[in-house]
């Protein structure tokens, strides 16, 4: 195994089936020991994986997980699942996944980037950080959403018969103030 392999087996964290099925595969089968049941879902995965590539644009995800389900004598959802650790393994959804492959590409970068600044390489180094930089540009981001609230302040009534508009604004300060910045808001 390559000394960069084990350098990165030691950094992955391994909680679940799923990471060492990872583990396994980005170590290219070397070095890590798969259970009887990790092998046999490796296995699943890899069966979901060649047919959701294979049937690309063809067959749909239903017909797929039959397949998966038939070979495997699971249920569809347990089909689906494995479909489901297929297209995170190898994101195997859409051959060119665009988004896969920058990830992969600026991972790849990053670990040369560190590999140079240990050789004392700065030059080397400063050239990976700035293909890093340009690979971030290309990343499609993810548009973050926050809900819509609705914020409802109780005035007094005091306040809404005062003769002006600033006078009813000191008002309200001067009431802010005494309960310490406490306001009753309520979100819809």
């Amino acid at each position: 195994m390559k000394p960069v392999i084990k350098e990165l087996l030691k950094e992955l964290p391994i909680n679940s089936t799923l990471d060492a099925i990872k583990a396994y595969f980005i170590a290219g089968g070397e070095g890590v020991e798969l259970t009887s049941k990790q092998e046999e879902l490796k296995e699943c995965i890899e069966f979901a994986d060649e047919q959701i590539r294979a049937n690309n644009g063809r067959k749909n995800r239903d017909k797929i997980a039959d397949l998966v389900a038939v070979k495997f004598l699971v249920s569809r959802v347990t089909a689906y699942k494995y479909m489901q650790w297929a297209e995170e393994v190898f994101s195997s959804s859409n051959p060119i996944n665009k988004k896969y492959f920058i990830q992969l590409r600026i991972e790849w970068c990053q670990m040369m980037a560190s590999k140079c600044f240990l050789e004392k390489d700065f030059v080397s180094a400063a050239m990976f950080e700035k293909a890093i930089a340009e690979y971030l540009k290309q990343y499609p981001d993810t548009k973050a959403t926050s809900p819509k609230r609705t914020q409802v302040f109780i005035i007094p009534e005091a306040v809404m018969n005062n003769s002006t508009l600033e006078a009813s604004f000191e008002l309200v300060n001067s009431i802010l103030k005494t309960t310490n910045g406490e306001e009753d808001t309520a979100a819809e």
